[in-house]
């Protein structure tokens, strides 16, 4: 059985330090932290890092779209990132996938 190719057309990025492809290379290549120091608000008083997103999500603020959850607006946002990478103008609803990583941000409103 002969396989079908898989081609990447386009990626979204929204993470600590990258609110875009080309942002989060600039992080990368500058060697900058994507954490943020919160003095105070970790156990017992102590400092805490953290990533934190920081993105103002302007391309998903349409009023559809207000009672998201933010995990699902950097995810729509992230999206809208890659079709935009892609060129593409046509899309086979039904050869079109989408693929999306997590590490656990924002999934307690997922049940």
């Amino acid at each position: 059985m002969e396989r079908e190719k898989i081609v990447i057309t386009g990626y979204g990025i929204k993470v600590p330090g990258g609110y875009g492809v080309e942002h989060f290379t600039d992080t990368l290549l500058t060697e900058r932290s994507a954490l943020d120091l919160f003095v105070g608000e970790g156990t017992e008083g102590r400092n805490i890092a953290f990533g934190v997103v920081h993105d103002r999500l302007e391309n998903v603020q349409d009023k559809k779209y207000r009672r998201y959850p933010r995990i699902s607006l950097l995810a729509l946002s992230a999206a809208n990132e890659a079709i935009k990478m892609s060129g593409h103008k046509n899309w086979d609803t039904y050869r079109t996938g989408v693929f999306m990583g997590t590490a656990l941000g924002g999934t307690l409103g997922y049940d």
